[in-house]
Order: C-alpha cells, then structure tokens, then sequence
C-alpha cells in the first residue's frame, strides 16, 4: 500500500463571482475519504477510544475540554455538559453521565 492510498481525494471547490464557498465539483464520498480500516491515523483513534472506554476518568477529562470549548463560545454549563456528553457518546460510545463527576 502506498502513502497515496490514505490521502483523501484533492477536492476542488469552484468559487462564485462573490468568492463565496460553492459546492464541491467532486462529490465526497465514504468511499473517497476511507481508504482502509488500518492506516496509522484510524489505528490511533481506535486506541484512543478503546482507551476513553476503559477508563471513565480519562474519558472525563475529554468530556471537559470538550465542554470548556463550547463555554468559551457563549454556552451555558448545563449545556456544556449535555454537549460534551452527547458528543463522548456518539464518538466514542463512552456515557460520560456514568461519571461521578457529571452534574448539570
């Protein structure tokens, strides 16, 4: 396998008269931006995860920058912690509400 094959396809954007963003002139595809389940890149999220799985303090700590980001841009903490949460969930399948630490 070449290094090629994990680059994601070069996608071209056309840009109208006003300079603003149009739709890609190649469309994206699943398959355009997943070359294999093995590259170094999807091998370190996969470790990471099963890492966030095991460990709910790790896993917290996450789930707190996550929620501190979307403070710093206006959000309330009750928010910020449903946020942070729903995202630990969906990403990692980790239930950072589990945490003794969660509170909203």
């Amino acid at each position: 396998m070449q290094d090629s094959d994990f680059i994601m396809e070069d996608v071209s954007y056309q840009m109208n008269s006003d300079r603003n963003l149009k739709s890609p002139s190649v469309p994206v595809t699943e398959e355009s931006i997943v070359k294999s389940p093995d590259t170094p890149v999807s091998l370190a999220v996969q470790t990471l995860i099963k890492a966030l799985q095991e460990d709910i303090d790790f896993a917290w700590s996450y789930h707190c920058n996550i929620a501190m980001a979307f403070q710093d841009e206006g959000g309330d903490y009750k928010a910020s912690n449903r946020a942070a949460a729903r995202f630990m969930k969906n990403w990692a399948d980790v239930d950072t509400t589990k945490s003794p630490r969660y509170f909203e």
